[in-house]
Formats: C-alpha cells, structure tokens, sequence
C-alpha cells in the first residue's frame, strides 16, 4: 500500500477549507482521489474534497464515464460536480481546444466550489511521455526550457493552482495499490489511437528494451532541466531587477550594462538572452519567448546607438541613456475588440469593467498616436518621441470610430482581484498569462514588479 503521508508532506492548503480534484475515472485520478481522502482524513479532516469530471462529449460513453465517477464518489462521501463542454467543436486543432476547455471548466468549478487548489493526476508516465513528445518535435525552445517537461505546481490564468504530486510515482505502481484495495478504474478506449502524440510515445516506450529503464531515465532528464530552468529563471530575474526599469505605463528602460557588460561564462550568456526573451515578450504581449538566434540578431543590431529593432511586437530603441522598450504600433496597434469585463487586451492588460454597465457598441483598442499626442502629460526627462510611442499602445476606450478617452491603469494593485467602481486595466504577463509553472515563477515575479502586475499568488509548496 502506498503511503500517503509520503506523497503529500509539502502540499499547503493553508486557511482553505476545500480542495478539488480532476477525476476522470482513469487509474491515476482514481488512486490520486482515494491517497488525498486517506491523508486529509488523518491530517486535517476538516478539509473538503471536491471531485471534477470533465465530461468532453467527444465520445458515446463519455457520459456514462461521469456517471460512473460521481457513483465511486457519493459511495465515499465526497462532493462530486460533471463539467460538460458545450458548443460546438473545432474540425481542426481538436486537442488543443479540449485541454483549454479542460482547464478551464477546472478552474471555473473550483472558485464556485471555493477553492483555488486543484489536484491533477499526471505520474511519471505522463511525465516521460511528455519529455519524448517535446523532445520529438525538431527545432527547441528558448533554452530548452521544455525539457523540463510538467511543473509539480502551476498557476493557471492567474488564479487557481494546479498541483501535481504524483509526478514521481508509476502508474503501475497505482494500479497496484487500487487492485490491492479492491478499487476499479475506467480504460479511455482514445489511449489506443496513434493518431494522437502521446499516444505514440507511450508505444515509443513501450517497444524499448527496457521500459521501465527508459522512463526513469527520461523522468531523471526532466527532474535535471527543471534544475536548470529554476537557476536560469532565477539569474535572469536579477538582471532585470538590477538593469531594467519602467519610465511610464508602456515604455521599459533598460541600462546598456545589461547588453555591454562581458558575460563570464555560457551561463551568464544564456541568462542574459533569457531575461531579454521575458521583457520582449511581455512589452510586446508575445504569448512565446522569442527563440535566442532572433534575440541574438536585435542585440548586434543595438551594439551601437541610435539603432532600432522589432521582436516579439516589440520596439528596442537605443539611445544614449539606454535601450528602451515599447510596443509596436506601425500597423495600427493592438485592438480594437469588444470591451468586456476580464478580456486580456493585447495579452498585456486585464480589463475591469467595475460598476460601469458596458454598452455592445463600445470596443477596447490602442489609444493611437494622434490621442496620444492629444492627451499628453509630463513624462519627466524621458525621451518625447518614445512616450508618445508608448502611450499610443495603451488601451483606450471607443465607439463608432471616436476615442472616449484612456482608460485608467492601475499599476502594483495588492491581489489579483481587484474591485473598482471605474473601467480600469491592470497589466498582464503574456507569456505566463495562461500557465505559470513553478519553474518560471522567480522570474515571472520580477516582470510582475517591473510592470506593475498585481502580486503572483503564494505557491502552495
């Protein structure tokens, strides 16, 4: 029997009074289910666990599938909710759509249920699987931060954590404890159909010599990178501490020591392209981090003043007192779209509608460079023609082709969320502004400081 006081000792839940569970009714969520009921029963029995089917509607039985999971759970006392996915379905891109929708249903249950903590079944299979699918796919991410395969924690839209404890245990390991306890589990028929990655990985390993070999060392591979990625994450967030500041809302100063000074070794170098990665992508609301031969190419160009380049949506422009850092507007700039209560405008600010009922007719786009000259301020000693630049990016609102003016940021707000009475924005990290995993949270947390991002939640590890 495994035991469970083993699994969890590093999980905090806290002042939290529930805490959910995906249960699909496979072996993994299963046994994950019945290990987190036997150590909250023994640890802190006032805890309530909820259980969170997704019912995809993808085949026949999906539905009797749920049924299922919620008949294992009232047989044990614990809350079950089914979560459907409605609408229709994509013909292309198919996965990708059901995991977001996953997710998000997740989430939504869970801050209904209240809570912010889910558990989510993923074990070392899934974590080898996951390391040969990206390792299987050509040309690595920036750093080969993929490498490191799934987090043990991740904040998902910035409000609910996904955790992950069973990343060091087998299936098989699972499966025998549920046999031993006399506990069934449902087989997804879908974990037979090669067309699907995973599913083809998962064949990739079983055809090995030695499997078991096999996904301990690939397992052992990811535990490594996320090493890396941790320590990397961590020296680039001190280069943006020490070398990078915010001049106004939109318009990031970074000091020339951070593109002049020797680096001592590859890994000083590497930290260097990394942190550069993190600011491009986040001023210019990139969901990725641009890959390093790109960054490479816009720090050669910017090796001497009065040079420009453009990455990520992002304009580097330098000047004599540093590199400065704005989002592109040439084509027009971001928006406009539909102004509505929580939309990530140009991934890089959360709008808040407040008490301000929202008319169909009003839109959300960039203020644009003629408004932006209009509603000029004082900028202090920063460069005119880079605050204007910066201010024509910021998010306006609009009707029928007139601009009613800016709306107002609210920089460093204390959580996540905020209430207000007025139609406000705060800013966003596009490319953590889905998953933020343990790994990036250091330097996620930096960039939070530098723009003006609300805090990032307490890991609960």
């Amino acid at each position: 029997m495994i035991n469970s006081a083993r699994l969890f000792p590093r999980i905090d839940t806290g002042k939290r009074k529930t805490v959910a569970v995906a249960v699909s009714g496979g072996s993994d969520s299963i046994a994950l289910l019945h290990l987190l009921q036997i150590h909250y029963s023994k640890t802190k029995p006032s805890i309530r666990l909820v259980a969170l089917t997704v019912d995809h509607g993808l085949r026949p039985n999906s539905g009797e599938e749920a049924d299922w999971v919620r008949a294992f759970c009232q047989a044990r006392g614990i809350d079950h909710r089914t979560l459907r996915w409605e609408g229709e379905k994509p013909q292309t891109g198919l996965a990708a759509a059901a995991r977001g929708a996953r997710y998000q249903l997740l989430s939504d249950a869970a801050r209904n249920a209240g809570t912010d903590m889910i558990f989510i079944g993923h074990t070392s299979d899934d974590q080898a699987e996951t390391l040969l699918m990206r390792s299987s796919r050509g040309k690595p991410d920036l750093q080969n931060r993929g490498l490191a395969a799934m987090a043990p924690a991740t904040l998902y839209d910035s409000r609910v954590w996904l955790l992950r404890p069973l990343l060091g245990v087998s299936r098989a390991v699972l499966r025998r404890h549920l046999t031993n306890q006399n506990i069934g589990w449902i087989d997804d028929p879908s974990n037979q159909i090669r067309r699907y990655e995973r599913v083809r990985m998962r064949t990739v390993l079983e055809a090995s010599d030695d499997p078991e070999e096999l996904k301990n060392a690939l397992v052992d591979r990811a535990g490594e990178a996320a090493v890396r990625r941790r320590a990397l994450g961590e020296a680039a967030a001190g280069l943006i501490d020490r070398h990078a500041s915010k001049c106004i809302a939109g318009l990031i100063r970074v000091d020339p020591l951070f593109f002049d000074a020797p680096v001592p070794d590859e890994d000083g170098l590497a930290a260097r392209i990394y942190a550069a990665a993190a600011l491009l992508a986040v001023t210019g609301g990139s969901a990725y981090l641009p890959n390093a031969a790109r960054i490479a190419a816009v720090l050669e160009k910017l090796n001497s003043a009065g040079n420009r380049a453009t990455l990520s949506g992002t304009v580097a422009d330098r000047r004599r007192s540093g590199i400065f850092l704005y989002r592109e507007t040439r084509r027009g700039g971001p928006g406009p779209v539909a102004c509505a209560d929580g939309i990530a405008w140009d991934r890089r600010y959360r709008i808040l509608a407040g008490e301000i009922p929202l008319k169909s007719d009003r839109l959300v786009g960039a203020i644009g460079r003629k408004q932006a000259i209009l509603l000029e301020t004082d900028a202090g000693d920063w460069p005119q023609s880079l605050t204007r630049a910066a201010r024509a990016s910021l998010p306006a609102l609009w009707q029928e082709g007139v601009c009613l003016g800016p709306i107002e940021i609210r920089e460093n707000p204390e959580t996540q969320d905020i209430a207000g009475s007025a139609l406000s924005a705060v800013p966003i990290s596009a490319p953590w502004l889905e998953f933020l995993p343990s790994f990036d949270l250091t330097l996620a947390a930096s960039v939070a400081r530098l723009i003006g991002q609300p805090k990032i939640d307490q890991i609960p590890i």
